[in-house]
This record gives C-alpha cells, sequence and structure tokens, in this order.
C-alpha cells in the first residue's frame, strides 16, 4: 500500500510538472503576443535607436528595412533622413506640444556648417502623438514644393561649398529635441530625445556654378513669366547695392488673400524666390510681395515688398 501510494504521489508530481510546464508555454505566449502588440517601435528602431538614418527613397517605418539605408550620397539624386529616438521614453513623454521642436545641425568633417530650429507645425497633431521616430525630406528634384528641412539642406549646401572639394566628405546630421514635456518626476535627458548620423558625400564636380541661377533657385509654384519679371524688377528697386536680383521664381501656388483680426481684407502675397550673385556665388532670398486692396475684387498694381527672409 505504501509503495502505491509514493507511486501515485510520484504520477500527480509529474502531471503537475507538465501542467505547470504548458501554463509556463502559454503565458509566455501570452505575453509575447501581448508585447508584441504593444510595441511601438520596430526591429529596426531597436537596432538603430538615437541614430539618424538616410535614405535615397521615402521609406514608411511599417515597411522599413535595413537595405534602405545608404552610407554615401553623390549630391545629385533624392536624400530623406530618418530619426530613431530612445526606446524607454515611450513611457516617458506624454505628447508633442506647440513648444516642443527639433534643431538640425549640420556638420562638415567634424565643423558646425548650419543650424536650424524646425518649427513644429511641420509636424501634424496625429504625427505628434507618437515622435519615438520620425522622417524629413531633405532633398528631393521632383518635389513640387520645398520643404523647410529641404531649404535647410540648400542652406547647408551654399554655406558649406568653398569646403566641399573634389573628393569624400563626412556630413554628421543631429537632431536635438527641445521643450519635450514629460510625465512630472520622470528625470528626462534631451539628449534621449535626440538622435545623430553619419554621411559619406561623393563630390564629383563644383556643387554651385555662379552662371547658373537653377542650381540655387527652387522649382516653381506657379509659372508665370510675366509676373516673375514683373517681381524681379521690384526687387531690384528694393535690394541694396550689393544686391542685384537676377532671376524670380514664384514658390507659392497663387495670391493669398490677407485679412485683419475682424475680417476685413488688408492685401494679398505672393512668395518668391529671387536669384542674385553675391561674392561671385549664387544667392537666394524668400521675398513676399504684396498688392493692397482697393475694394471688390480689386487690388493695386503698385507691387511692393512685404517681407524678406534668410537671405543666404
Amino acid at each position: 500500500m505504501k509503495r502505491i501510494t509514493i507511486f501515485l504521489l510520484l504520477i500527480t508530481f509529474h502531471f503537475s510538472l507538465q501542467a505547470q510546464g504548458i501554463l509556463d508555454i502559454v503565458k509566455n505566449k501570452v505575453t509575447n503576443t501581448a508585447t508584441k502588440k504593444a510595441r511601438v517601435i520596430s526591429d529596426v528602431h531597436d537596432k538603430y535607436e538615437k541614430q539618424v538614418k538616410f535614405t535615397s527613397k521615402p521609406v514608411t517605418f511599417a515597411e522599413m528595412k535595413e537595405t534602405d539605408f545608404i552610407s554615401s550620397y553623390d549630391m545629385t539624386g533624392p536624400l530623406f533622413m530618418y530619426v530613431f529616438l530612445h526606446k524607454p521614453l515611450t513611457k516617458q513623454v506624454l505628447a508633442f506640444p506647440a513648444a516642443c521642436t527639433y534643431v538640425l545641425n549640420f556638420y562638415l568633417d567634424g565643423e558646425l556648417a548650419h543650424t536650424i530650429k524646425l518649427p513644429s507645425e511641420i509636424w501634424n497633431d496625429e504625427q505628434k502623438k507618437n515622435m519615438m521616430e520620425w522622417g524629413l525630406e531633405l532633398k528631393n528634384p521632383s518635389s513640387k514644393i520645398i520643404s523647410i528641412p529641404a531649404r535647410a539642406w540648400g542652406e547647408f549646401i551654399v554655406k558649406s561649398e568653398k569646403k566641399m572639394t573634389q573628393g569624400k566628405h563626412i556630413l554628421k546630421l543631429e537632431a536635438i529635441a527641445t521643450g519635450i514635456r514629460v510625465i512630472p518626476g520622470a528625470a528626462l535627458d534631451s539628449k534621449k530625445m535626440s538622435g545623430s548620423g553619419e554621411l559619406t558625400l561623393n563630390i564629383k564636380s563644383k556643387l554651385i556654378d555662379k552662371n547658373d541661377l537653377a542650381t540655387c533657385l527652387y522649382t516653381a509654384g506657379l509659372k508665370n513669366k510675366t509676373l516673375e519679371a514683373h517681381l524681379t524688377k521690384v526687387a531690384k528697386a528694393y535690394s541694396k547695392e550689393n544686391i542685384k536680383p537676377l532671376k524670380t521664381i514664384i514658390t507659392s501656388y497663387g495670391w493669398t488673400t490677407r485679412k485683419n483680426e475682424y475680417g476685413r481684407i488688408l492685401n494679398r502675397i505672393i512668395v518668391a524666390a529671387v536669384g542674385y550673385e553675391l561674392e561671385g556665388r549664387c544667392q537666394t532670398a524668400f521675398m513676399s510681395f504684396a498688392q493692397d486692396y482697393i475694394g471688390g475684387s480689386s487690388y493695386s498694381t503698385n507691387t511692393y515688398v512685404d517681407f524678406v527672409d534668410t537671405v543666404f
């Protein structure tokens, strides 16, 4: 009887272990499934967190593969950047408030060449809900509009032109967060909300031809030769002695009506990139031209410069 009791106890213990083992397997499967569902980052993100990577085409994060990344660039085709932020921050960051944005620092061969603070408006409300990873267009010849990041790339090229001799150069791009809002009491280093990456630039020829304004002007939004010529004359009349506008590209897609706080029409404006030569180099100035409202559907034929953006 004693032997039978011991045998039954052993049988019970054996099946208990098996049951526990099966339970553990089920638990692991449930846990793994839940973890996968809860993940907001990819395997690519796991590997490249706190880094900036580059591609030659736009890629969604859901479909992104390591083979999409490029390590060198010949300065001619499309160029996109993607930022992968620190994983644990998914539990710390509450939102991407209006005050939060990123600063892009462009380094050429170890020296800071250009800095720009991106306006937070370039991300829509849906994108701001999860800023663990994001991407921007730096150069896209087929694009109909020039984005702020693409303009920053152009500024970097113009500022670095003298140092970009033929051969290989190293671009380091930093994306540094500013104005992040976190859960009260959570320690957060802004560097963890930042990333950096390097790209080899292959320079085969002179980047800017002082006689070719197309190299430093942008894609036209509105093609109107008569209006372009008129705006060039207005720019010449406005410009300083050392600036001689040569060509105007209208980057807007048309005139924009501007009203005061009471809804009364004040004027209409149109934005253009004005190309000129300065110190033997092609330069660009963004100008906003305006015509005052005179009643009905009519505006004054007197066009004036309303605003001048960064000249580089």
